[in-house]
């Protein structure tokens, strides 16, 4: 009798015991989150060219990817260059073109994975001028110099037969150039939506479109150094794959994407919303990976003014291990399918 007394007891004390037990064991075989890791990131332009970094922080990709990102605004050019190779901002969405042109004369950048390699910049004038041959001698407003504006200012400027014969005045932005404009300062400004719009809006008119006669450079980048890259490969492998998430985010949920366009463009129309959306809904990448016959046009752009970039060929600012890397662990096809 006295042994079937115990018995109850024992298996009272192994049940208080067994919670603790257990909870070892499942705290042993459950795996660690993740660490957040904190980083500031920067964009170069209100065009939604930068988008996917938007739709990426607005859609909670960088919090999947343990990353808490800060974004904003720098300026294209010297500013946003300054800023990534001081680390300020490690890594950042910018145009190809002041890559190139650092690192043909030194530089330690490199672009990471790119997302637009078309031109979706137009050129609007001011209504006076109906032909291309009026612009001569006149000022077209751009964001920098070497940012994506200058270099659909100086490709429409080449189509158009008036090489060398305009000027170009970096304003700041593309709010900025639209400012110039109807003040006089500028005769004419580059843009892309929402801004062609704007301008529109405003009275300006068209005078030629990229995106008609589909001129080719990677518009849309994401850049670090090299050393920054070599130091911390997860974490740009983490950034790019968010980028990823918020582009197929994009793609396939416009109401999404209206709504961050409006809240970095500062931008509230539906109509425009909607114009700017479908403009780009096709030209935003899917995979991350950049193109080198765009990378090669923006070479050659910096080749006019820069000779050591006449023998410069894509591969030498462009590091393709992270997307592929990306690629090969299913991500895209998780995203897209098989096709």
């Amino acid at each position: 009798m006295r042994s079937l007394l115990v018995r109850p007891r024992l298996l009272g004390l192994l049940a208080l015991a067994s919670p603790w037990w257990l909870a070892a064991g499942l705290s042993a075989q459950t795996p660690k989150p993740t660490p957040k890791v904190a980083l500031t990131s920067a964009y170069t332009t209100t065009s939604a060219t930068m988008a996917p970094l938007w739709a990426a922080r607005e859609g909670g990709f960088f919090d999947e990817e343990g990353l808490t990102v800060t974004l904003t605004r720098i300026q294209a050019g010297a500013p946003i260059m300054a800023a990534i190779h001081a680390r300020e901002v490690p890594l950042a969405f910018v145009g190809a073109q002041q890559i190139v042109e650092a690192n043909v004369k030194g530089g330690g950048f490199v672009i990471v994975a790119g997302f637009i390699d078309l031109l979706g910049q137009s050129i609007y004038v001011h209504p006076s001028i109906e032909r291309p041959e009026q612009l001569k001698g006149k000022v077209i407003g751009v964001t920098n110099f070497g940012a994506i504006t200058h270099v659909a200012g100086k490709e429409g400027a080449k189509y158009l037969g008036l090489e060398g014969q305009v000027h170009f005045l970096a304003t700041g932005g593309p709010p900025e150039t639209l400012a110039a404009m109807q003040f006089g300062k500028v005769q004419a400004g580059v843009f892309s939506p929402p801004d062609t719009i704007r301008a529109r809006e405003l009275g300006f008119r068209e005078l030629l479109s990229h995106s008609k006669i589909g001129t080719k450079a990677q518009t849309s980048a994401i850049a670090t150094t090299r050393q920054w890259a070599r130091d911390n490969p997860e974490l740009v492998e983490r950034y790019i794959r968010a980028a990823i998430k918020g582009a197929h985010r994009l793609k396939t949920d416009k109401e999404f994407g209206m709504k961050v366009i409006g809240k970095y463009t500062r931008q509230s129309d539906p109509k425009l919303l909607d114009e700017t959306y479908d403009f780009y809904r096709d030209q935003w990448g899917k995979d991350g990976f950049p193109s080198f016959e765009a990378i090669q046009k923006n070479i050659d752009v910096a080749a006019a003014d820069i000779p050591e970039a006449k023998t410069a060929r894509p591969e030498q600012f462009v590091d393709l291990t992270f997307v592929q890397k990306i690629k090969a662990s299913g991500l895209i096809e998780q995203l897209w399918g098989k096709n």
